[in-house]
């Protein structure tokens, strides 16, 4: 049964679950993008190299099980996508010739790690930033130094040629959505 271990009961987290308040590994996160690269469907991860396994350790933890349906899965997608990219730097040229970038950022509670994490294709690329003692650092902010590292190995893979990102198409479609026009001040349909 494929899933996220988490070290505590969903209960322990409350509302902070919708904005990403669990205790995730690396590999978790990853693992999160994957599936949702892959329209929502359960998938294993596959290392581009990988000279030995990912070890994962799984103690006295809850299984949560994740899946989307390819609609959702999609609608995330678009708005991961319209996500600028660090330091202000235009990505539409870039997109429209070597593919668009799912991605987001992730900065820890007291600033102990960030993160950010992308889909490019049939890719997905994770940075983590931190020190393996967690002690708080100002500095450690998502989207100044996991955010430009991550989009140094995206822009390594685009130039290098050898990747292909025509994948890219499952992302933009899906048959069960309907663009609606909504009211900007209350967010439901007009009339």
């Amino acid at each position: 049964s494929q899933g996220i271990h988490i070290p505590h009961p969903k209960g322990y987290y409350g509302s902070s679950i919708a904005l990403g308040g669990l205790d995730l590994t690396a590999i978790d996160i990853a693992s999160l993008y994957l599936n949702l690269a892959n329209n929502g469907a359960l998938t294993d991860i596959k290392y581009l190299k990988e000279s030995r396994p990912a070890k994962i350790v799984k103690s006295k933890t809850e299984l949560i099980q994740f899946g989307m349906s390819p609609s959702s899965s999609v609608m995330v997608k678009d708005m991961l996508r319209k996500n600028p990219r660090p330091n202000g730097k235009s990505t539409a040229g870039i997109a429209e010739q070597k593919g668009h970038v799912y991605w987001k950022t992730g900065t820890s509670f007291g600033f102990r790690d960030a993160w950010a994490v992308g889909i490019w294709g049939d890719m997905v690329i994770l940075t983590w930033v931190g020190d393996f003692i967690p002690k708080s650092n100002p500095y450690l902010v998502g989207s100044h130094m996991a955010g430009p590292l991550m989009f140094k190995f995206v822009d390594y893979f685009r130039n290098k040629g050898e990747y292909d990102f025509n994948d890219d198409l499952k992302h933009e479609y899906a048959t069960n959505i309907t663009k609606v026009k909504v009211c900007s001040s209350s967010g439901h349909l007009p009339g």
